[in-house]
């Protein structure tokens, strides 16, 4: 009897990397599918910008006369764009046709100045955070009709992944376990649905225990995302540039939107690694880096407007975060670089979000000001905006109560549509 041909490409080697993280080995169970109506946008998407993005070359531009004397504003007043919606700096020029659509909270407290602290906060919009917590979109993703609750897509380390996401981490030849299922047929895709089936079938229906409804939730997770699979078109990835760092970087955007297109999943959380840690030549580094994200970021959008599902457009059912884990420091070091800053801007595009707005504010050195918590505009008797309330902002858009999950943020009213 000749040798199975899954056994002679290596699939039993893939398969088990496919299972540890479809089922939630990396680490604490994931929490199990709750109960209860879908509220809010269809799809939820956070881009982390890893390193930390400059405001003032990107959405929280200044004039010289603006800010303290130090503080580094590298460009003429006529580089400064008004889009009639928001101000951009020169570096996000690529955007501004989607500035209408978009709306902008500065000054957020991020509250560290420390790349890991600050990775493990922003996959939980929360400060304070623990590796053991749930990534906030593992806690949208329990109320979902799609098979999988939350994706990671891009490379992560293990501070960068909760135990509730399939995908992000890479195996030994650095494909990550979403390179794996696309080698997969129609056929191997849906035995493996059957597989995981037949294991759920096994987890004793009534033991009520949490690890038994952890061990039951990942279960149907993978066995449903293997079942769509085997229908699903399959994911190929088209040349946005011809250069190899960007097209990398694309490959990720178009897996998200293959995510989003096929239903795949309620939540993204797109890693985008770029050189933004500027600690030396701040304007070279975040000038390279800022021009290859718009450029992407750029097609995404196009592609999100342009692409539909049978529940409409993309776009309109696609609510994005985005923002860095920290933000630079305003005063240029002495290697002409910047360090690292405790509060960040965030964007903020999609259903549920207003439009072509800015709230909060920053002052002469960049520091984030008191805003009222009604309007979001500044307000020398209201409050500074933290991390928490934008998580805690989410979590109410889908509908649940971000007190259960230890939420204690604001909810912030006016960056939600009225």
């Amino acid at each position: 009897m000749g040798e199975h041909p899954w056994t002679r490409r290596g699939f039993l080697s893939q398969a088990g990397a496919l299972m540890c993280a479809a089922t939630g080995l990396r680490g604490a169970p994931a929490l199990a599918r709750s109960p209860g109506p879908i509220a809010g946008p269809r799809y939820f998407v956070v881009v982390f910008l890893r390193g930390g993005m400059d405001g003032v070359y990107t959405v929280d531009p200044k004039l010289r006369t603006q800010v303290s004397p130090g503080v580094d504003v590298p460009y003429s007043a006529n580089e400064i764009i008004d889009t009639g919606s928001l101000i951009f700096g020169p570096h996000f020029k690529g955007l501004k046709d989607w500035a209408s659509k978009m709306s902008v909270v500065h000054g957020v407290q991020v509250k560290t100045a420390n790349h890991e602290t600050g990775a493990e906060q922003m996959l939980r919009l929360r400060t304070g955070v623990s590796p053991n917590m749930p990534g906030i979109l593992d806690i949208i993703g329990q109320r979902r009709e799609q098979p999988l609750a939350s994706v990671t897509i891009g490379k992560t380390s293990s501070a960068e992944s909760t135990a509730g996401t399939l995908g992000g981490s890479t195996t030994e030849n650095k494909r990550t376990v979403l390179d794996l299922a696309d080698k997969l047929t129609p056929d191997e895709a849906h035995l493996l649905s059957k597989v995981y089936d037949t294991h759920l079938k096994k987890v004793p229906a009534w033991q009520s225990s949490d690890d038994a409804l952890h061990t039951r939730d990942h279960l149907q997770q993978a066995s449903a995302f293997f079942d769509r699979l085997s229908t699903a078109p399959v994911f190929e990835p088209t040349t946005w540039s011809e250069r190899s760092k960007r097209q990398a970087i694309a490959k990720d955007f178009q897996r998200t939107l293959w995510m989003l297109e096929n239903d795949m999943t309620r939540t993204v959380y797109l890693k985008v690694f770029l050189d933004w840690d500027s600690h030396f030549a701040n304007a070279n580094k975040q000038t390279s880096a800022t021009k290859t994200f718009t450029f992407l970021f750029d097609r995404f959008l196009s592609e999100l407007d342009s692409r539909s599902n049978q529940f409409g457009r993309l776009s309109e059912q696609t609510a994005i975060v985005m923002g860095s884990e920290l933000g630079r420091f305003p005063i240029i070091n002495s290697n002409l670089g910047k360090d690292h800053f405790p509060e960040a801007p965030y964007l903020f595009m999609g259903p549920g979000f207003s439009k072509g707005h800015t709230f909060g504010a920053t002052g002469t050195m960049m520091e984030g000001l008191k805003v009222s918590l009604s309007t979001g505009q500044p307000d020398k008797a209201g409050s500074h905006l933290a991390l928490d309330d934008i998580g805690t902002t989410l979590l109410h858009m889908a509908g649940i109560n971000p007190r259960v999950y230890g939420y204690r943020g604001r909810r912030l009213r006016f960056l939600e549509r009225a």
